[in-house]
């Protein structure tokens, strides 16, 4: 809400919350980070750091180093990039979900990110996700081929996991 609404979404926090500081704040930390552990499947290395950020964030704020107005401005930045609302700068071909996880998950490689999505997109099987034959051809015939030609075939299995999460290659 805080990331669509901004700062009147506390407006709809119940009185006993919205009227303490603290509280306020321990709400909106909790579920920012409930939301990035069930978003980090989908893209680990985008939601490690925004967990980072958020327990940076959390830091400054119980030491006393931001005020709460400054506080509550820093924590709806952050809440629009924890829900992709605001995303860093990618290069233009990187513009779906599927492919920023690839590329966040690749050392920003915009080439493998790229070379690896259309090789999913040409070469999955229909309902191929949960389906061990069709992973399995996905996996070794398409994926590790590929991977192994940009020097980065240790990263299969991990690589892998990301792409079963994401809805583009389902």
């Amino acid at each position: 809400m805080l990331a669509k609404q901004g700062k009147s979404a506390l407006d709809q926090l119940p009185k006993g919350i919205k009227n303490d500081p603290a509280a306020t704040a321990d709400t909106i930390e909790n579920n920012a980070r409930r939301l990035i552990i069930e978003e980090t499947p989908r893209n680990p290395a985008y939601y490690e750091n925004m967990s980072v950020l958020l327990a940076e964030l959390v830091e400054l704020r119980k030491e006393g180093k931001i005020d709460y107005e400054t506080y509550l401005q820093r924590i709806e930045e952050l809440a629009k990039k924890i829900t992709q609302q605001h995303t860093p700068q990618y290069p233009p071909a990187i513009n779906s979900a599927a492919r920023r996880a690839l590329y966040d998950n690749l050392d920003a490689n915009e080439n493998i990110a790229l070379a690896l999505d259309a090789a999913i997109l040409g070469g999955r099987y229909d309902d191929w996700n949960g389906n061990q034959i069709k992973e399995r051809h996905l996996k070794n015939s398409i994926i590790q081929p590929l991977l192994a030609q940009y020097q980065q075939a240790e990263r299969l299995e991990s690589i892998f996991k990301i792409i079963k999460e994401q809805a583009a290659y389902q």
